[in-house]
């Protein structure tokens, strides 16, 4: 521990060198970013459950005529979001991870969280798919706003520049995800969180319409806003592998274990570089 908190303490000290010493170097090397949930560590099997569907399917209908939006798109973005958070996961080491078959009523309309599945519920889900814990997808409500509109700019025609009148056509997705994270062994929602997101895609023509047929659609912008914010849900929740990469001064007139730790640090023998710093 003492070598750890000494290691912790190099870039400090090596920050007062910089100033004076020559030769930047830099290393890259593999590291573990630790999750920002922690669970026990008896949680091994994490099952991802679906509970989007709507409770209200008749008012569903009628919000799918006011926004035009299409039928099964929402659908598309949440296997988006459960497939993002499914990959991402896998690349960790910590968790197994299932999906449950079955998807369960949740969702509301107002963008609220609906009650939390009971313990009986919970604890037979993990029964079933032995699970130790629950992520379950609880809201999921997206949007895609269009503007559009023209404006001068200045394109260059062989050797002289004009201004020429373009169409443009903006659309804004947003997404909101509702998640909690039920602990089945204690019997504990861990985590409970809306997580919102948004993105803008732009597209020009020499037309209003041409501009629109170039900008994504809605039902893209929401597969790409699921799965964006799955991965996201991912680092959450489990350690995840990363690359990082650190610069330090490798040479100093003055200190020359400076230069001896940089060889050590370049071939990733990390306690003889922390001994001769």
């Amino acid at each position: 521990m003492r070598r750890l908190l000494f290691f912790r303490s190099v870039p400090l000290f090596l920050l007062c060198l910089m100033l004076a010493c020559g030769g930047s170097r830099t290393v890259t090397l593999n590291s573990m970013r630790p999750a920002e949930i922690t669970l026990p560590a008896s949680v091994k099997t994490l099952l991802i459950v679906d509970r989007s569907v709507h409770k209200s399917k008749p008012v569903n209908v009628v919000e799918s005529i006011l926004t035009g939006e299409l039928p099964g798109e929402d659908k598309s973005g949440i296997q988006e979001f459960l497939s993002g958070l499914n990959q991402q996961l896998g690349y960790s080491s910590r968790y197994t991870v299932k999906t449950a078959e079955e998807k369960l009523p949740g969702n509301s309309l107002t963008s609220a969280f609906p009650d939390a599945l009971s313990w009986d519920q919970v604890e037979e889900l993990g029964e079933k798919y032995q699970a130790d814990a629950i992520v379950a997808l609880e809201m999921f409500d997206t949007d895609f706003i269009i503007t559009k509109g023209n404006k001068n700019v200045t394109e260059k025609v062989g050797d002289n520049e004009v201004r020429v009148l373009k169409y443009y056509a903006q659309g804004v997705g947003n997404i909101t995800i509702g998640i909690r994270l039920y602990d089945i062994g204690n019997r504990t929602i861990v985590d409970q969180q809306k997580i919102s997101d948004t993105h803008a895609w732009e597209a020009a023509g020499n037309s209003i319409q041409e501009a629109l047929l170039q900008l994504t659609s809605k039902r893209d912008a929401t597969l790409y806003l699921g799965n964006s914010v799955g991965k996201d849900y991912a680092y959450k929740v489990a350690p995840m592998p990363v690359r990082i990469s650190r610069s330090f001064r490798g040479k100093s007139k003055k200190s020359p274990e400076l230069e001896q730790g940089s060889r050590y640090a370049d071939v990733a023998q990390w306690e003889n570089a922390i001994d001769a710093w």
